[in-house]
């Protein structure tokens, strides 16, 4: 119905008015009035579909910015369970090397103890040196 009155706008009211003066039925000032009102009418029809499109206008608009903001909260999502997926990684690596230090950290404090004490006394240091009676 909308697309009906919006296709017949302005020129079907000038259409009407032809008609009316044309057939001598009418006196000029009737013809004006009824005009007027059939112009009324039109702009009525005209200013309820722009309220509709505008409607209509908005709502895809609204959904867009819904979609468009879905899709950021959803990449965000993924970039913050990437993130913690590397941390996790990163925790994973500096634990394997703390367990490698620490185990050769055993080794070497194991070859330390057998060198000293395959050492004979006298190569030890003074302060080292057991003490006689």
């Amino acid at each position: 119905m909308v697309h009906s009155l919006l296709k017949l706008a302005m020129p079907a009211s000038l259409q009407y008015v032809g008609q009316l003066f044309g057939e001598g039925k009418a006196t000029m000032r009737e013809v004006i009035l009824e005009w007027l009102v059939v112009v009324a009418e039109e702009l009525e029809a005209w200013e309820q579909a722009w309220k509709l499109e505008d409607i209509a206008w908005e709502n895809t608009q609204e959904e867009a910015g819904d979609r468009a903001q879905q899709e950021c909260w959803v990449q965000m999502e993924a970039l913050e369970r990437e993130c913690i997926d590397l941390l996790l990684q990163q925790v994973a690596l500096q634990t394997q090397a703390l367990e490698d230090e620490d185990t050769n950290c055993q080794t070497l404090h194991t070859l330390l103890d057998l060198t000293i004490s395959f050492m004979p006394f006298t190569a030890w240091p003074p302060s080292m040196a057991p003490q006689g009676p």
